[in-house]
């Protein structure tokens, strides 16, 4: 099945490596416009590089509101518009017994992975009130937590994550 986005933009975080990327070459293969996002410039030049259309790339951490805000302005400014907005970035920096995380790695897994969506998708909202799409890739292992894969923060995080998608429907 082909799916054509020509005359469509993507705003695409975690797009440095990985799922992130094939989406952006994904995007860009099927004619959006891609901007990729992530926190690491070098990454995501190396990224766009490699991908055959017309991209801009745009360093930014995802769990920091301000830097969302800028991105979702500069892809705005660079294509107009914003038709797409694909969640994919997020960060477990706990691996290990729920009752042993501290509150920096808890605070951090939930900046990036609950609040970041959220107040990227606000901003890509209030920028542009014309018929968009949006996709929000949800990172799920599946399953129940158990104390030898995962930690419960992970898995209450990701539960947040499911909320969201449904609750933002459009």
């Amino acid at each position: 099945m082909e799916i054509s986005l020509r005359g469509k933009t993507a705003l695409v975080t975690g797009a440095s490596r990985g799922i992130g990327a094939a989406i952006a070459k994904s995007f860009a293969e099927a004619g959006a416009q891609v901007m990729l996002s992530s926190r690491k410039e070098d990454s995501l030049r190396a990224v766009a590089k490699e991908i055959d259309g017309e991209t801009e790339v745009f360093a930014a951490n995802t769990g920091d509101i301000e830097q969302g805000q800028a991105c979702v302005d500069a892809t705005m400014k660079r294509f107009g518009k914003i038709d797409i907005l694909v969640n994919n970035a997020a960060t477990n920096p706990y691996y290990g017994a729920t009752l042993g995380v501290d509150s920096s790695r808890f605070d951090k897994t939930f900046q990036v992975n609950l609040k970041g969506p959220l107040f990227w998708s606000q901003a890509v909202f209030n920028a542009s009130m014309q018929k968009r799409s949006r996709c929000n890739f949800e990172h799920r292992f599946g399953g129940r937590p158990s104390s030898r894969t995962r930690s419960w923060c992970l898995q209450f995080d990701e539960s947040g994550d499911h909320s969201f998608d449904e609750s933002t429907r459009v």
